[in-house]
């Protein structure tokens, strides 16, 4: 990289030196990879003539210099966009921006081209003069004469600073006809001619200010030019005037002009500040700058303009005024590296040290490198493995994981792989995948060859390999055979990569994804001309860092350590600034990145660019979205994302409470990958470890770059106020070797060598297959003792289960739980066809089929044990429905006794739910306060006469996956049935299901079907985008909605569980609603409020306040008052 030194440009810019790190370089040695060199298929381009490698590959303006045309319009320097032309500086500040329903749209726009009447216009004739951290400083040039001009790139000024030497100065209006000059209007090509020092410029794109700080210029107006009468010498700015109110500011402080930034930064303790210097002519103290909200929040005794004196706003929020030439940002840095902060939680040691043997027993064929990106998540996570082994003492199993790390990473470091390999990209100057460096698309290993994504793709490969250096040290001096280097050279190779420090590293640009005016990395590249940037997994980028921090930390190098502390601090603060949004957070807060209500409330950005940031992927699953824009904010989850009581905990409760109900409709259905609700229940786990715990034991899946032991690691040490257990009692399920008895028909379960299918087809037990049944993490397998394969259920749900897998994965796993077989290939039930065969097809638990295991052995049969209560009991008023016969329970008032017995809620008993100390929960009449009672022998019917709740007053629900719930008396631990005599506590192992509905109230909230009470029929939406029609005569697909408050308002949205689309009701009343927009705004906000009939609501839009009635053609918001409007039921 350039140093300032370099040039000497005359006095009227001064230059400072590149950035003054404290730090020098990690190391200065030669790459030596088994790939060799190669030069990618997109070489830095003129720009860069007079330079040697290594080049910036993600600042905001490398797009100046690459291929295929250097004309990339590029965001900088902030505020403006601006593009290199062959022939001029071409600059604008967008003055458009558009909310889609996802993404906030501040599309580009160039207002004016900055140019010399001598220049001779070649692609050759402007280059770069130097650069540092922040700014670029370009110079267009007279080929064949002395004229120049000069301009600093500052981001963050609000001026464009030109330096003209010997040089006519033209400046192009881009942005539509000029048509007035200081108050001179502008008319065809010939206009008036203006001698100043300040010249308001008026065009159809709007009004720009021109500053001459070298005395009177005489500029000729023309629709389409400003063109000086003679050549100049000196220094002309440009400022957009978007507010005739920033005038007075602009006047003031356009003498100072920044022409560089030096980047410092010092460490006391576990405190840094980084510091900008900005070189300034003119006077340092009064230098006019403009901040984001990150600097805002951050910077020690600033110097603020009132947010009236000049703001310009930015994809990533408003830019305001800060004087002054030196700005120091502090950081709390953490103190976390390879273990998490606190130990193990006794609750979880049991569980996680049965994981932990699992999966290093079955951590299978070291993977073969085909790819940075998934091979290192795969190391990564099989690392921890090692480091949590350590923490519990195992060091047979730590030594297991090591030397298969050790294997992994000799993939590396072999000249002769078929594999990846390896090379050192010489026209830019960086690591590279070699085969991907020479693809034409600059897509393959995810356009690793044109620097995509390498503080993602390097983060894990160096976490990964500190672990090896941490219990092993020797192994960092060690050169592989067939290898060119030392482990230890290489991982200094991929740290210096993505974390080098210093200017004087004459192979490695510095820190390569980090924007320090930004305050966050860009993960994309050159690629494409490297224009609008992109980044988004914050996760990733931080875990980037992490990995030069633990191999910092592996290798003992101090300020390196510091160095990597500094750059997580500052990439979490980004994520929590720019990526984490909080729903009620004022629209005028300074501070606040999007003042839209729309953007917010989508809780988590998925993509911030240049022009665009939006809760969108550039990839992504349907129905799974929303899980996935979260996940990617906290992927891997490395233990630092815990900074325990210091401030900047990346896991913040706000965006986490947010980010849990934002995600609850795709969290909940049985079809999202289980891999993203782990991760989402990590974050979790940082506000509520218990809540976090109880949701894990459902998973059977952690994806790639996670484990089960992770899992539990991290739940298990994260911050635990209330000092309970965290990891819930083991429900232990059947290990062994059993018959598998169908309750309903008796007949036992066969597979053969000869048919692999499971069926129910034998009449006596000696017919039936023994299967063995074993744990494995989050599940349990089944495998025929006949040919010794595991039992497997494909994901389609369609053809019968069959003992025909060597090995088990996830479509070889299943959950037992009171007789039922959940497969984890879809997450459908085990039920028996008519033919016998054992299939998984049943959508809900009332479909499934019961089975019994019976001992192989002869013993008496064995049923799997109760699964654990539900741990946040149900609360309030409500009604408890049966779920066979849809009837309501109801009191009796001669004998008080219990039955299911009213078809309508209105006319059922109201019952206040409430927890009881010690566990379980109680329910009282609200009529007259009697509690509900079970004695402890069974026989008799439930009564409601009790003055206060005891033992035979308690219950537990336990949830179902229908979200129906089974209810267990305390009296005698057994299950509520309905029967026709009444409720009585008789079943042994379940009972009758129940439906708990919520006594009608004001915006209700939860997932509901909608029924028309005028005729009895749900409420559908079959088909993405579809109206709302009342004509749905049983629940199916399409019926169900999710009801949620909006925040700021006192009414809720209605959301499809479809397609998660939202409600619409426009503004005119005369057409059907809608479930087809992405995000609740003033058309997808409604009051539902009680009705007068017991359990009924009305419905009224927001958009026109009328109300909601039912037509041939679907609803309708046109009834103007609640006496006009249909009444629903919320079921």
């Amino acid at each position: 990289m350039a140093t300032r030194s370099h040039f000497s440009l005359g006095a009227a810019l001064s230059y400072a030196l590149a950035a003054t790190a404290a730090f020098g370089p990690i190391g200065t040695s030669r790459p030596s990879f088994p790939g060799g060199t190669v030069a990618n298929l997109a070489p830095p381009g003129p720009f860069f003539q007079g330079f040697q490698p290594p080049f910036p590959t993600d600042t905001w303006w490398v797009g100046y210099g690459a291929p295929p045309d250097q004309g990339a319009v590029v965001a900088g320097p902030w505020p403006f966009e601006s593009s290199l032309t062959n022939t001029s500086i071409q600059f604008g500040i967008s003055t458009k921006r558009d909310f889609d329903g996802s993404s906030i749209h501040q599309p580009t726009q160039m207002d004016w081209g900055a140019s010399f009447v001598e220049h001779t216009g070649g692609a050759s004739d402007h280059k770069a003069l130097a650069w540092d951290m922040h700014s670029v400083t370009v110079q267009y040039f007279q080929r064949n004469g002395a004229g120049t001009l000069t301009s600093a790139m500052v981001p963050g000024s609000p001026y464009i600073t030109l330096q003209y030497s010997a040089a006519t100065p033209l400046i192009i209006s881009r942005g539509g006809n000029i048509t007035s000059i200081n108050g001179q209007a502008v008319t065809g090509t010939s206009g008036p001619s203006v001698s100043a020092t300040k010249f308001t410029v008026v065009s159809s794109i709007g009004t720009y200010i021109i500053y001459s700080l070298n005395g009177a210029v005489t500029l000729s107006a023309s629709s389409t030019t400003l063109r000086a009468s003679a050549q100049f010498n000196g220094v002309l700015r440009m400022a957009r005037l978007g507010d005739p109110a920033h005038q007075t500011t602009l006047d003031t402080y356009a003498p100072n002009y920044p022409t560089a930034v030096a980047t410092d930064y010092t460490f006391s303790g576990d405190s840094a500040t980084l510091t900008f210097t900005y070189s300034v002519t003119g006077t340092a103290a009064n230098l006019l700058m403009l901040t984001f909200p990150h600097h805002r929040l951050r910077l020690q005794n600033p110097n603020f303009l009132a947010t009236t004196a000049i703001g310009y706003l930015t994809t990533t929020g408003w830019m305001y005024g800060n004087v002054g030439n030196v700005w120091r940002l502090p950081y709390t840095l953490s103190t976390i590296d390879f273990n998490a902060p606190r130990s193990i939680h006794s609750s979880c040691t049991a569980q996680l040290t049965r994981g932990l043997e699992y999966e290093i027993a079955n951590l299978g064929d070291v993977p073969i490198p085909n790819d940075y990106y998934f091979w290192g998540g795969r190391v990564a996570a099989v690392s921890r493995l090692a480091l949590i082994a350590d923490q519990l003492g195992r060091t047979d199993l730590r030594t297991t994981v090591v030397n298969w790390l050790k294997t992994a990473y000799s993939y590396w470091t072999d000249t002769q792989t078929p594999y990846v390999i390896a090379a050192y990209e010489t026209g830019w100057g960086g690591v590279v995948d070699k085969a991907a460096a020479l693809d034409p698309g600059q897509q393959s290993d995810f356009g690793n060859g044109y620097y995509n994504d390498h503080h993602f793709h390097y983060g894990y490969y160096l976490a990964a390999a500190s672990v090896i250096a941490k219990f092993d040290p020797s192994w960092l001096t060690q050169t592989p055979t067939r290898g060119t280097s030392t482990n230890g050279d290489m991982l200094q190779w991929y740290a210096r990569n993505i974390a080098n420090p210093s200017t004087q590293d004459p192979f490695f640009t510095t820190v390569r994804h980090m924007d320090w005016f930004a305050g966050h990395s860009w993960a994309s590249g050159i690629a494409g001309g490297a224009g609008s940037r992109d980044q988004e997994s914050t996760g990733e980028a931080i875990n980037g860092y992490y990995g030069v921090l633990l191999y910092a930390v592996a290798t003992n190098n101090a300020n390196l350590r510091n160095f990597a502390r500094l750059l997580v601090a500052i990439e979490q603060e980004g994520a929590k600034v720019y990526w984490h949004m909080d729903p009620a957070a004022s629209p005028t807060a300074r501070d606040n990145p999007y003042p839209e209500q729309g953007i917010r409330d989508l809780v988590t950005i998925g993509n911030v660019q240049d022009w665009q940031s939006g809760a969108w992927l550039f990839w992504g699953t349907p129905g799974q979205i929303t899980l996935q824009i979260a996940a990617i904010q906290i992927l891997p989850h490395p233990v630092l994302s815990d900074l325990g009581a210091v401030a900047e905990a990346l896991y913040e409760a706000t965006w986490v409470n947010n980010m849990i109900k934002y995600t609850t409709p795709e969290l909940s259905a049985p079809t999202s990958d289980d891999s993203w609700k782990s991760v989402i229940y990590l974050a979790l786990s940082n506000v509520n470890p218990q809540d976090a715990a109880q949701r894990s034991t459902q998973l059977s899946a952690w994806g790639s770059g996670n484990t089960y032991s992770n899992q539990l690691y991290f739940l298990s040490t994260r911050p635990n106020p209330s000092g309970q257990a965290i990891c819930p009692a083991v429900t232990n399920v059947p290990e062994g070797t059993f018959l598998i008895q169908d309750v309903a028909t008796g007949r036992y379960v066969v597979s053969t060598a000869a048919t692999v299918d499971l069926l129910a087809t034998a009449t006596a037990a000696s017919g039936g297959t023994p299967f063995v049944f074993g744990w494995q993490p989050g599940s349990n397998t089944i495998k025929s003792t006949v040919n010794n394969m595991f039992v497997t259920a494909d994901s389609g749900g369609t053809t019968a289960l069959a003992s025909a897998r060597t090995t088990a994965s996830s479509w070889e796993a299943f959950k037992l739980a009171l007789y039922t077989i959940v497969a984890a290939s879809n997450g459908a039930w085990v039920a028996t066809s008519s033919s016998g065969a054992l299939i998984n097809s049943a959508t809900s638990a009332g479909g499934a089929g019961k089975y019994r295991l019976v001992p192989s052995s002869g013993a008496p049969p064995t049923d799997p044990p109760t699964p654990p209560t539900d741990p946040s009991p149900i609360t309030g008023n409500i009604y408890i429905q049966d779920v066979s016969s849809g009837s309501f329970l109801n009191v009796v008032a001669t004998d008080n006794t219990l039955h299911a017995s009213e078809g309508q809620a209105s006319a059922a008993t109201v019952f206040k739910a409430a927890a009881v100390s010690g566990g379980g929960t109680s329910f009282q009449q609200v009529s007259n306060s009697q509690y509900m009672s079970a004695d402890d022998t069974g026989a008799n019917i439930l009564v409601v006469n009790r003055a206060a709740p005891s033992s035979w007053e308690t219950f537990d629900l336990v949830s179902q996956p229908d979200g129906s719930y089974l209810i267990r008396a305390h009296s005698n631990s057994k299950y509520l049935q309905t029967t026709s005599a009444g409720i009585v506590n008789s079943g042994a192992t379940t009972g009758s299901q129940y439906r708990i509905v919520a006594q009608a109230q004001a915006n209700p909230v939860g997932t509901f079907t909608i029924q028309l009470v005028s005729s009895g029929r749900y409420v559908s939406a079959p088909t993405a985008r579809q109206t709302l029609v009342a004509d749905a005569t049983t629940v199916a697909a399409g019926t169900t909605f999710i009801f949620a408050p909006v925040n700021g308002t006192d009414g809720g949205s209605i959301q499809s569980t479809l397609d998660n689309t939202y409600v619409s009701a426009d503004i005119a009343g005369n057409a059907p609603l809608y479930a087809n927009r992405p995000a609740p705004s003033t058309w997808e906000t409604f009051r539902v409020r009680p009705a007068a009939a017991a359990g009924t609501y009305t419905i009224q839009a927001f958009s026109n306040n009328n109300y909601l009635v039912s037509t041939s053609t679907g609803l309708m918001n046109s009834a103007t008052a609640a006496s006009g409007a249909a009444t629903f039921r919320l079921v």
